[in-house]
């Protein structure tokens, strides 16, 4: 996807600052009260129809911690990213400037995730920088959770789901009696990174482009993005107010400013582009521990929903509904099990949506450690309740020592062509990752 903003100076504050961070003196760091730690992961993959190469991508990460006495904290992670294919690294175009990749070539990227200075005291603290706000209860379901940008280049086949994006923006977090209060505001509408096109899992059903099909993209070409910047009309607001209540813990959550996830509209017979309205949401979650047994429900309402209408750029606003509860169980002998059931409602409208009215998501996944959890054993199932799609997965790790841990699996995808997962029912995989932490 291409944006309609210029072409920023080949050299950045985010140049700087990144090329500061990786190519630090040795001495520096070795005399300093500075904590430096890297990691790299090679993640490969072929797909089951055709044999074709499914993934094959090599992530450096590397993350830098100073600290001034108990109160001053420097946090700061970047990351490299190559790809073997040119679409396997995701779109940049729904970026803010400051939020882009230093470097975004098709099979190279070098960008900044975490930049953060936090000040805390017992009471009290503040955080001003690049962060993630991860708000809710439930394990990947986006219910409550809905502040923070998220990467979308694997669909949900990724190692951490969701993967968030970092924002600039400032945290402030204080304890007012047995309740906490966290307020936040990112001046950064960087949206959801959507795949390339022509990447694996670049959508192909009509409920995911909008209406869209794959033909009237091919004729207007990759869609362009509304204008991401910096500043109040931009920005995100979020609230969180958290209390233990007997046995619960409850956070009520609000959050306004522009969306994540966009809206499609035809902005000429030739054009397609991409928008992100502004939004607000009142959310609810609630977590109770029964001893081994943790439970979990979340709700939320946004009220002014943008949503495509079946057809070609056309949009409406309309309340939207989410509701999920989620159980964390340990059945013994090292097993973990984690179940949870979500809910998509929009409210009922004369026209027809691009997207089904009601979404019903199950998630169920078991996972069992042996030989002093060196080895780990887990499934995953997640499926469309009432469509009968879905995804299957399962991998088996294996930690060779402290630094190095490998992993193989398998991801399959099943279902109708024009269905969520189904659509991508021909990118069912077999993969293998080695992590490797000096």
């Amino acid at each position: 996807m291409k944006t309609k903003t210029g072409p920023q100076a080949s050299l950045s504050l985010k140049s700087v600052l990144l090329a500061g961070f990786f190519l630090a003196d040795l001495s520096f760091v070795s005399a300093a009260p500075v904590q430096l730690s890297t990691q790299a992961s090679y993640w490969a993959g072929v797909e089951y129809e055709g044999g074709e190469t499914a993934i094959n991508r090599l992530s450096i990460s590397s993350n830098l911690k100073k600290r001034w006495g108990r109160r001053l904290h420097l946090d700061v992670e970047a990351s490299f990213d190559w790809a073997k294919d040119e679409a396997g690294l995701g779109s940049t175009s729904a970026f803010a400037p400051l939020s882009s990749p230093v470097v975004k070539t098709n099979r190279l990227r070098a960008q900044i995730e975490r930049a953060t200075l936090r000040y805390r005291n017992k009471s009290f603290s503040a955080t001003l920088g690049k962060q993630v706000l991860a708000w809710g209860v439930l394990d990947g379901l986006r219910i409550a959770d809905r502040a923070d940008p998220v990467r979308l280049r694997d669909f949900v086949l990724a190692e951490q789901r969701p993967e968030r994006l970092g924002r600039w923006g400032l945290r402030v977090r204080t304890n007012l009696g047995e309740s906490s209060l966290d307020v936040a505001a990112f001046f950064d509408n960087t949206a959801d990174q959507a795949p390339s096109l022509g990447g694996a899992f670049f959508p192909t059903a009509s409920r995911s482009l909008g209406g869209y099909d794959l033909g009237a993209l091919a004729v207007a070409g990759v869609p362009t993005v509304d204008a991401r910047g910096h500043g109040l009309a931009q920005t995100t607001w979020a609230m969180k107010l958290a209390r233990r209540m007997g046995a619960y813990d409850v956070q009520m959550i609000g959050l306004h400013g522009p969306d994540t996830q966009p809206v499609f509209a035809q902005g000429s017979p030739t054009e397609i582009q991409l928008r992100y309205p502004t939004r607000s949401m009142a959310a609810l979650t609630v977590q109770r521990a029964l001893g081994g047994t943790v439970v979990r429900f979340e709700t939320a309402y946004i009220p002014d929903q943008s949503t495509n209408l079946e057809g070609q750029g056309q949009q409406t606003q309309v309340g939207r509904f989410l509701a999920g509860v989620g159980i964390d169980f340990r059945p013994g002998g090292r097993w973990f099990v984690n179940a949870q059931l979500g809910l998509d409602q929009l409210e009922a409208a004369e026209a027809d949506y691009a997207r089904p009215r009601t979404d019903l998501i199950a998630t169920l996944r078991v996972q069992r450690n042996y030989v002093q959890d060196r080895l780990e054993l887990k499934a995953e199932l997640i499926g469309s309740v009432q469509d009968g799609d879905g995804y299957l997965g399962a991998a088996m790790g294996w930690q060779f020592n402290d630094k190095l841990k490998g992993a193989i699996g398998t991801d399959i995808l099943f279902g109708a062509r024009d269905e969520l997962f189904g659509q991508f029912d021909n990118r069912s995989r077999a993969w293998l990752r080695l992590t490797y932490a000096p």
